[in-house]
């Protein structure tokens, strides 16, 4: 599959809100990227959890950083989480400054496990850069849960690591 990720509620099943912000009954939505489905969450909300499942082996063509702000409607019964598909084990991998930032964001989930429920650790997320930070949580990020992901940095620094967790600008 060419594409990068899929809507679907909590119990798997997928919903689509067409890219004009009409809803449908198509219950399928797949975008180019990570940071395409992320914009359209921003700028549409949710009303209900979401899960953006990665169905590719491998994520390099993405535009970053990928800018996580604040998602209307997310709250602690509507997460956003961004998890492999079941039996794919992909990896999210750049050379950049910074991959992820959540800017405000809260309610966001780093799941790894490729199952539902599952504790493996089947999700990467490489940054080969010696100034690299993967993930960044700034500006007031609260209640956003990294679990079962295999982070990776090539971050020399000594006062900085793979997850930065700052008040402002990283």
């Amino acid at each position: 599959m060419d594409s990068d990720a899929i809507y679907t509620d909590e119990n798997g099943k997928p919903f689509e809100i067409d890219m004009e912000g009409i809803e449908t009954d198509n219950p399928l939505a797949i975008f180019p990227t990570i940071g395409t489905a992320v914009s359209q969450l921003a700028e549409r909300g949710v009303s209900g959890p979401v899960r953006l499942l990665l169905v590719d082996a491998v994520y390099g063509s993405e535009t970053y950083p990928i800018n996580i702000v604040s998602i209307p409607g997310a709250s602690a019964t509507n997460t956003i989480s961004l998890k492999p598909q079941t039996g794919v084990l992909p990896v999210i991998s750049a050379n950049v400054d910074q991959m992820f930032v959540l800017n405000g964001a809260d309610y966001f989930v780093f799941d790894g496990s490729n199952t539902t429920g599952g504790t493996t650790r089947d999700l990467t997320v490489r940054d080969s850069s010696t100034g690299g930070i993967p993930i960044t949580l700034i500006n007031g990020a609260t209640n956003n849960v990294i679990k079962y992901c295999k982070i990776e940095s090539g971050n020399t620094s000594t006062s900085e690591g793979s997850i930065h967790i700052g008040t402002g600008p990283a």
